[in-house]
């Protein structure tokens, strides 16, 4: 065969696989951009189901509810700026002597400022809830009892400050701790079972009288008609109370 016709032939061989590579690529070209224009539906679908669920959230809640965030781990929140910062503070628990002692020096010179008022509502040692608490934690009422005085005693030994400071003992159930300090407030629920765990907090601002920070004021309010005084300073300013919660 004369070399020229090999040429040839080779020539159109090559071209062919060069004209079969275009259409490979151009059939590939067109799948991957099917791909991506599906890919883009999905998402846009995906945004708009977000968005109609964050609306419907908005419209449960109402503009007024006042739910500013929520942590993960109630420890992310900044205590001792909280505990310096509010000029009115109030805590209800049912016993933590472990996390009161940990900010007890930030509450201390809380209680040395005449500016500052604070109220800590727990459970009363007398209470029905004393021995629920020694079952969930694994220990003897008597126990529960000593931790509950010895949080008492934390206040009582910094009463010597010009601060005003009450200490109140309740008699129900907490399902949760509550903080309101100024116009912020904290809650972070109790797990059920026995044992520690990560616990959430959720974060609430005064944004009106049909917020979530008006009904825990509310709840407060109730339940200090539910408790005995376990330690009140002479000096417990009344109108400040009212003051605040007027603001």
């Amino acid at each position: 065969m004369a070399p020229w016709v090999l040429l040839l032939v080779g020539f159109l061989i090559a071209a062919t696989g060069v004209a079969a590579i275009l259409v490979s690529y151009r059939l590939l070209r067109h799948e991957l951009l099917a791909e991506v224009r599906l890919l883009a539906d999905q998402i846009n679908r995906v945004r708009s189901d977000v968005a109609k669920e964050l609306q419907l959230s908005g419209e449960k809640t109402g503009p007024g509810f006042g739910l500013d965030s929520i942590l993960r781990d109630s420890e992310e929140i900044d205590y001792p700026d909280l505990f310096s910062s509010a000029r009115r503070l109030i805590i209800i628990l049912n016993e933590e002597y472990d996390w009161i002692s940990l900010y007890a020096d930030d509450l201390s010179r809380r209680i040395l400022d005449s500016g500052k008022r604070t109220t800590l509502i727990l459970a009363h040692p007398d209470s029905a809830l004393v021995p629920l608490l020694a079952r969930k934690g694994n220990t003897e009422a008597s126990a529960i009892r000593e931790r509950i005085l010895a949080t008492v005693n934390i206040f009582n030994t910094d009463a010597r400050g010009s601060g005003s400071v009450e200490v109140l003992g309740h008699y129900l159930f907490g399902p949760r701790i509550t903080i309101i300090a100024d116009a912020t407030a904290i809650n972070i629920p109790y797990s059920v079972g026995r044992g520690s765990r990560v616990t959430p907090a959720f974060v609430y601002k005064d944004t009106g009288e049909n917020s979530r920070f008006m009904a825990l004021r509310a709840d407060y309010e109730v339940l200090r008609m539910d408790c005995d005084p376990l330690l009140l300073r002479p000096n417990f300013d009344d109108e400040l109370d009212a003051e605040t919660s007027r603001s």
